[in-house]
């Protein structure tokens, strides 16, 4: 794996830390703003009021839930660019390759 490539990998991993713990403000946030509540929505009052407490629960669970998945995911993914070998540089183009005289083909004799 070549180095550019390996830093953009980290990079994508540092994003994936970073939405895991907005995604889990803002479930806390949501959970709150749920059980904190005090609208109401026609025809369903009593059952609002009864499950106001399991929504926000489940708010801030499914939120966690997803925050944790981003972050495994951003852990694996560490791991993966850690275990991979180190690329040795390539040469910029095919022109600056090295040849050695070896490698090079025989002159050929076209006097025949």
């Amino acid at each position: 794996m070549t180095g550019q490539r390996r830093e953009r990998l980290r990079l994508l991993v540092r994003v994936l830390f970073g939405m895991a713990a907005a995604v889990a403000v803002f479930s806390v946030v949501g959970a709150i703003e749920i059980g904190s509540s005090a609208n109401q929505i026609p025809g369903l009052d009593q059952i609002q009021q009864e499950n106001r407490g399991t929504l926000a629960l489940a708010a801030l669970g499914g939120g966690l839930v997803g925050a944790g998945i981003l972050a495994g995911l951003a852990g694996i993914l560490t791991v993966l660019i850690d275990s991979a070998p180190q690329a040795p540089p390539q040469p910029a183009s095919a022109l600056e390759t090295p040849v050695s005289p070896a490698a090079s083909p025989a002159p050929r004799d076209e006097t025949k």
